[in-house]
C-alpha cells in the first residue's frame, strides 16, 4: 500500500499506462448514424414471460417524454409547493408498458385497462425491463437474493 508522499514504482507506472489504453474508435457520418438510430424506433421483438411469448416494441425518446409528462400528478399538500407536479411512477410504468404493447401489437392498450391494473407487479417490472433492454438502456445486473438465505 502506497503512503502519501511516496512515489510510484516502475511497475505501478506501467500498470497505470496499460490501464489507460483506449480501443480505437471509428469516426462516423453523424447524419447516417442519426438516421440509423431513428430507424430503430420501430423495433419489435418477442419475449417470454411465464412461458408465453409477448410482443413488445421499443419506446423511443419522444414517446418516453410524452409518457413522463402524462404521468405527472400534483405533489400534494405535504409538499413545499402544493402546485408542484411529480411523476407518478406507478402510472408511468403502466403507461410505458401499455405504449410498448400497443405499438407492438397494432392496437390500443390503455394504461387503465383492468387487465393491466390487475397484473402482478413482478410481471409488469419484467415487461418494463425487457422493453428498456430493447430500448438500449443499460440495466445493471442484480444478483437475485435468496429470501431464505439467513436460514442456512
Amino acid at each position: 500500500m502506497q503512503r502519501p508522499g511516496e512515489s510510484l514504482s516502475v511497475d505501478d507506472v506501467e500498470v497505470l499506462e496499460e490501464a489507460a489504453t483506449v480501443d480505437a474508435v471509428e469516426d462516423i457520418d453523424i447524419e447516417e448514424w442519426l438516421t440509423s438510430q431513428a430507424a430503430q424506433s420501430d423495433t419489435i421483438t418477442t419475449v417470454e414471460i411465464d412461458g408465453r411469448r409477448v410482443k413488445i416494441a421499443l419506446v423511443d425518446e419522444g414517446e418516453e417524454n410524452r409518457l413522463l409528462r402524462q404521468s405527472r400528478r400534483p405533489a400534494g399538500p405535504g409538499s413545499a409547493n402544493p402546485k408542484e407536479l411529480k411523476v407518478d411512477m406507478l402510472a408511468y410504468r403502466r403507461a410505458y408498458v401499455a405504449k410498448s404493447l400497443s405499438k407492438a401489437n397494432g392496437r390500443l392498450i390503455s394504461p387503465e385497462d383492468p387487465r393491466l391494473l390487475k397484473m402482478p407487479p413482478g410481471i409488469l417490472t419484467r415487461l418494463q425491463q425487457e422493453i428498456q433492454r430493447l430500448s438500449k438502456y443499460e440495466l445493471p445486473e442484480r444478483r437475485q437474493s435468496d429470501p431464505f438465505e439467513f436460514l442456512t
